[in-house]
């Protein structure tokens, strides 16, 4: 049972929402204020309740009505009306308004415009909290792309490391299988690259670079790796701005360990750099570039994948 002092201020808590929304529709009608008000009030019992049941620590996310939730989670109520009315001192400097906002101070992960657009986020954010998997941006100081690699396998908590490019993506049951196969006793493997789109000539030549890559037995581009091996292997050579994946798959091989290839899943990479130029010079310059990197040629020179080298 809620004692009298606890009820009391809930009853406040549920008052303030209300006199908050009625607020922001006072300003609406004003002309103060734009675009919606999606009023919250009527639910103030709901944001309370659940809210007053919540540790500081604990983490919720809303949806286009979620002013209610923010003021039952703590929010400053000068800085959500900032927000509000597109104020620079609001939560998202008045670039969000009043659908899109948050603040991990007090444990809003944040609100949208979408309906049900944030239930992926709240999950991750429950997943990571259990321990399950997380996302972590990792910066270094100095540019280059092994030393990027290098840091984000340094920061990785899992067993089992995979990697692939920035503009990539992997197909659905991809982590599944690599997992597969590690319970099997395999320690590393490259993945099968496809063309990321529906041009003839894109995936004509990914399909050629994957053939080519088996017929010469090469392991290469984007893969999978035991941290442990990973780490037995030294990482990747920071000295190298081309092929430091054949560098590292290449060394394995020299200590022992069989490479694997995963070819019933995919990675699907963008083809931009091969439509550079005319004529789509760039399918040459990469391919060029590609064989030069197998031989050993211009693996040290500046990368090429696209602007300057991200860290």
């Amino acid at each position: 049972m809620l004692d009298t002092a606890k009820r009391k201020t809930m009853l406040r808590q549920m008052i303030l929402i209300r006199a908050f929304e009625e607020k922001l529709e006072e300003l609406y009608q004003r002309k103060a204020m734009f675009g919606s008000t999606h009023s919250y009030r009527g639910q103030e019992a709901i944001a309370v309740g659940v809210c007053s049941a919540l540790q500081a620590t604990d983490l919720i996310a809303s949806y286009h009505r979620g002013t209610g939730h923010l003021i039952a989670k703590g929010a400053d109520l000068y800085t959500l009306l900032c927000e509000c009315m597109g104020r620079a001192d609001g939560y998202s400097k008045g670039r969000g308004g009043k659908m899109h906002m948050g603040d991990m101070g007090f444990g809003f992960i944040g609100n949208t415009g979408t309906v049900g657009g944030t239930v992926p986020t709240a999950t991750g954010a429950a997943l990571a909290a259990a321990g399950g998997p997380a996302v972590r941006v990792v910066a270094v100081a100095e540019h280059g792309v092994s030393r990027a690699k290098n840091a984000g396998a340094a920061a990785a908590t899992g067993r089992l490391l995979l990697f692939m490019d920035a503009d990539s993506r992997m197909s659905p049951g991809l982590l599944a299988r690599v997992a597969a196969r590690a319970a099997a006793g395999e320690r590393v493997a490259s993945i099968r690259i496809i063309a990321d789109g529906r041009d003839p000539i894109d995936r004509a030549f990914f399909w050629v670079m994957e053939n080519g890559k088996r017929l010469v037995r090469t392991r290469a581009n984007m893969f999978w790796c035991e941290a442990a091996l990973f780490r037995e292997l030294g990482g990747f050579d920071e000295t190298l701005h081309h092929a430091e994946d054949l560098d590292l798959l290449v060394r394995a091989k020299r200590a022992g360990v069989r490479v694997g290839h995963v070819r019933d899943e995919w990675i699907a990479t963008s083809p931009r750099r091969l439509h550079r130029g005319p004529l789509r010079l760039g399918m040459f310059t990469m391919l060029g570039r590609w064989v030069l990197g197998h031989v050993g040629i211009g693996r040290r020179w500046p990368y090429s994948g696209g602007g300057g080298e991200a860290p």
